[in-house]
């Protein structure tokens, strides 16, 4: 990873049962400025708040929810035993629903398959966030 040596960083770290992988280590190490949590579930409202209480994230630090993609090939062995069980479940869930949002197409895809892409990749927001806190000009060597 680069970072800078004053430690600041954007943190994007994947999803394993609601927990950020990596970012109570990333905290103690550096100054985490922004979380950017990524997972196959579908992100709403209430996906924001539940992050930041499972990962115990203070209000200080920002923080953004993202679809992301899902290969069930790239996973360790004990995580695809894992995640067939939970792909199992996601099917039923999903299976002949009628009105499913593009982000529950996607889970639906990832979860059947095993494997997939998020329904959009946008970051247009967390550029916002970076460019409007000023940590894109304090940062310009990482960009």
């Amino acid at each position: 990873a680069a970072v800078r040596e004053d430690g600041n960083v954007i943190y994007i770290g994947w999803l394993m049962n609601g927990a950020v992988q990596g970012l109570k280590e990333a905290m103690k190490k550096y100054h985490v400025t922004a979380v950017v949590q990524v997972g196959m579930a579908p992100v709403n409202e209430g996906s924001e708040a539940k992050g930041r209480d499972k990962n115990s994230v203070p209000a200080e630090v920002a923080y953004f929810c993202r679809q992301g993609g899902f290969d069930m090939a790239k996973l360790p062995v004990v995580y695809q035993l894992i995640m067939k069980i939970v792909n199992k479940k996601t099917v039923k869930l999903l299976q002949g629903k009628t009105d499913m949002t593009a982000q529950e197409k996607a889970v639906y895809t990832m979860a059947s398959t095993g494997k997939g892409e998020p329904a959009e990749w946008k970051i247009d927001d967390i550029v916002a966030w970076a460019h409007g806190d000023g940590y894109i000009e304090s940062h310009r060597a990482m960009f």
